[in-house]
């Protein structure tokens, strides 16, 4: 409201305070979306980090959005979910994937000018700073894109590369769609011979049921797909 008053010396006021005031959380989302660090010693910043959270369900556990810690004014709402998606990216690039010595370089928005040493004046060049025309940051705008495209082609290209990512696909498609019609056939038969035999289910044990998946991986063209599927 103060930054629309009609008196120009007014808004310029509370331009001034917003700018100096907004520094250390501009600094909270640099650190987050370039280096997935999450530094919030008061609990303010719009990210919580869930420390009972496993690695299993990192990616939708670990993190969330506190949307009433969004500051008012200082942060345009369409550039929330991007942010929060680029330091989880980051965290999960590092945990999940275990490449802890991965880092990303972002362009600033001119490359004609390059920017002075230091922290602060990177992250001013990439647009992590007030700017009271709030939805027209284009430097910040720009510099998430370029920062969400890094960290997810790493992740695809981490995936493929390091994590069998085709092979496990390949996988799915042959046990999960029924494509290994000969390990199915094996399956049920042995599961029918199971289930018949109990004569309550209590009789149904996990070691048995885990018996006849192995026998039917060995006994058809299933032990014939990559070790690690």
């Amino acid at each position: 409201r103060h930054s629309m008053h009609g008196d120009s010396r007014h808004v310029d006021t509370v331009n001034r305070l917003l700018r100096a005031s907004s520094l250390p959380w501009f600094e909270m989302l640099y650190l987050w979306t370039t280096q997935g660090v999450l530094s919030d010693p008061h609990n303010e910043f719009f990210v919580r980090a869930n420390e009972n959270s496993n690695e299993v369900d990192f990616w939708h556990e670990r993190y969330e959005v506190v949307l009433s810690r969004v500051p008012t004014g200082i942060l345009d709402t369409a550039l929330i979910q991007p942010a929060f998606n680029v330091g989880k990216g980051i965290n999960f690039i590092r945990k999940c994937l275990q490449d802890s010595t991965w880092s990303m370089e972002l362009d600033t928005a001119d490359d004609a000018q390059p920017t002075k040493p230091g922290t602060a004046h990177k992250a001013k060049a990439l647009g992590y700073f007030f700017d009271q025309t709030l939805n027209r940051n284009n430097k910040l705008e720009t510099t998430l894109t370029q920062a969400t495209a890094i960290v997810h082609s790493h992740i695809l290209e981490s995936l493929r590369a390091n994590h069998n990512l085709l092979d496990h696909l390949f996988g799915i498609k042959q046990f999960l769609f029924m494509g290994q019609g000969d390990f199915f056939s094996a399956l049920m038969d042995g599961l029918h011979a199971e289930f018949n035999g109990a004569k309550r289910q209590s009789a149904i044990y996990k070691h048995s049921l885990l018996s006849i998946v192995e026998s039917a991986l060995r006994n058809t063209n299933a032990k014939y797909l990559p070790a690690n599927v």
